[in-house]
């Protein structure tokens, strides 16, 4: 398990991960609230699917519709929560951004900010921000969630040359 969940915070373009110690529900040590859920092992009432929609995917049709869905579940009332009993391990290794961004070149740049199977990818995180940023951070959010994206791409390929 890689986190138990996070809260987004759209000022600073960071999503911080919960601590289970500190950010459970005060009636319950095992239950915590979040601001967004990623889809594995998401359980999601189908009259949530009635009342807010389905997953936009035209918008989002591989990364972020997750999130986006329950960006959407909380703002229309509902409750997102992790539970810390529950949790779901994920092989990184074996999606698709452990190939995209092994290539460090302006066409791996490129396909790492464009790739469908990238989180990086620059359409899908416009799509997330616009549906669920408040707008007047939004034009702030876009342009630091860019400079960090990119910037992560090349600290990743630096970080290995230090490595070696």
């Amino acid at each position: 398990m890689v986190s138990p969940g996070y809260r987004q915070s759209w000022l600073t373009t960071k999503a911080r991960p919960i601590n289970p110690l500190t950010d459970h529900l005060p009636y319950d040590k095992n239950i915590a609230s979040v601001t967004h859920a990623a889809g594995r092992g998401t359980l999601i009432p189908l009259n949530v699917f009635e009342k807010i929609g389905l997953f936009d995917e035209r918008h989002l049709p591989h990364y972020g519709a997750d999130y986006d869905l329950s960006f959407r579940a909380a703002r229309m009332g509902c409750l997102v929560l992790v539970n810390f009993l529950a949790p779901v391990y994920s092989h990184i290794e074996e999606t698709g951004m452990t190939q995209i961004r092994e290539n460090f070149s302006l066409k791996g740049l490129q396909q790492y900010l464009t790739n469908i199977k990238s989180p990086a990818n620059l359409r899908a995180r416009w799509w997330l921000a616009v549906n669920n940023c408040p707008k007047i951070l939004l034009p702030t959010f876009l342009i630091i969630d860019m400079m960090f994206i990119i910037g992560s791409y090349f600290k990743y390929h630096l970080m290995r040359l230090y490595k070696k």
